[in-house]
């Protein structure tokens, strides 16, 4: 069996830390993935690299109920082995798993028509259409491996197996990085999506063999259960709607920075990718806040749980503060690493300083969303992300971007 953190004993922030390298060094794997992708579509250029950003966009709101349902699993896992039930978490790793293969064939079923009837709207003039159309349904295809895989390593985060949880999720992001470049090469955009789908099926592979070896799993287990499915159901569904709020959020900006041009939607895309740069290590460090604090009120520790989740948006939004202004300074540099075209640089620039101040909000806002998550009391986070998004950022983009254009829209991102 791998080995466990117990996360109900020691010093708050070291074990917190002991736990999140593990997962920071599996983000920054999925990070080196992520970028791969729009350095190498990058080159197919700007018009390219548009329709990755809005392809991307439509996948990301599919992730939000993948997501909800991963948390509702590791909240259910993460209670259960803290109050020292491996059997109990055993069984909610299983039906967690059965909900995502539910999830990822339902995700499939709808690839077709959203690439071909939704995506076509939304890409701005001069996008790749027929690239965007073959990239977006291929990734929602590989939604059939990507679901389970994900509430896999999910399962293994709550049980504080961080070591196996990297080993099982390292499989993804270095497959995907072998087969990007030829993938491409072959097909084009596209190429990267079934590079995509390739890679997810050997990453689920790998998460279910450490799945085993950790968890008391039996077949038994892996029947539905109607009430834990309504739990898990319960428990995941605030995630998901907060996930697709913000998700939705990032749809509806895309169409409106659409009719500026696909240099200013590449430079927001560019801008995306530095952003994950930022974000990845943040979710590694908020899954474990999220362990932490389902193992502790597992274990009735609520003072400690409390403790672990303030320490872990103190810590997270410091960092961010530091790296606001680096990536200010160094903006149009790195920006031109993503897209040679000065129009899209000079656009992506302007949105990211515009950001920087905020980004210590956005890293206090992640880690507070994942510490009440693993909390199973999802909703001040949910209520928090509907009234910044749907109240305040979409109407201001509109308002800001009629009245500055492009720079008044980036503004609103940032308010």
């Amino acid at each position: 069996m791998p080995p466990t953190s117990d996360l109900t004993r020691g010093e708050p922030l070291p074990a917190l830390l002991r736990h999140a390298l593990p997962l920071l060094l599996g983000s920054l794997l999925n990070l080196a993935a992520a970028l791969g992708d729009r350095l190498w579509v990058g080159r197919l250029g700007s018009e390219a690299l548009a329709g990755l950003g809005v392809s991307h966009a439509l996948w990301m709101l599919a992730m939000t109920a993948i997501l909800g349902l991963g948390l509702g699993t590791l909240a259910a896992v993460a209670a259960a082995w803290g109050a020292g039930r491996a059997r109990l978490a055993a069984r909610a790793a299983a039906q967690g798993l059965i909900a995502a293969l539910a999830l990822g064939a339902a995700l499939a079923l709808l690839a077709w028509p959203v690439a071909s009837q939704v995506l076509p709207r939304l890409l701005p003039r001069g996008a790749l259409e027929v690239g965007a159309r073959g990239y977006l349904c291929w990734t929602l295809v590989s939604a059939l491996t990507q679901a389970p895989a994900t509430v896999a390593i999910f399962s293994l985060q709550a049980a504080g197996a961080s070591r196996a949880a990297l080993l099982a999720g390292a499989v993804f992001p270095l497959a995907n990085l072998a087969l990007d470049p030829l993938g491409i090469a072959l097909f084009g955009l596209p190429g990267a999506a079934l590079a995509t789908c390739c890679a997810s099926a050997l990453g689920l592979l790998a998460a279910l063999v450490f799945l085993r070896r950790t968890l008391p799993l039996r077949a038994r287990d892996l029947r539905p259960e109607p009430r834990a499915l309504r739990e898990l159901a319960a428990t995941g569904a605030p995630r998901t709607l907060d996930h697709l709020t913000r998700n939705g959020a990032g749809l509806v900006l895309v169409a409106l920075l659409a009719p500026y041009g696909a240099s200013v939607v590449a430079g927001y895309t560019a801008v995306l990718a530095l952003l994950l740069v930022l974000i990845f290590p943040g979710v590694a460090l908020g899954q474990s806040v999220a362990s932490f604090v389902g193992q502790n009120l597992g274990a009735g520790l609520r003072e400690r749980a409390w403790r672990g989740a303030l320490l872990g948006v103190l810590a997270y939004a410091l960092a961010l503060l530091c790296a606001g202004g680096i990536l200010s300074h160094w903006a149009p540099s790195l920006l031109a690493l993503f897209d040679g075209d000065p129009r899209a640089q000079a656009a992506g620039a302007a949105l990211l300083r515009t950001l920087a101040p905020a980004l210590p909000f956005l890293g206090a806002g992640l880690i507070l969303g994942k510490a009440f998550g693993g909390a199973r009391r999802p909703g001040p986070a949910l209520l928090a992300t509907l009234l910044a998004h749907l109240v305040l950022q979409i109407p201001l983009v509109v308002v800001l971007g009629a009245a500055w254009g492009p720079r008044g829209a980036f503004l609103a991102m940032a308010l």
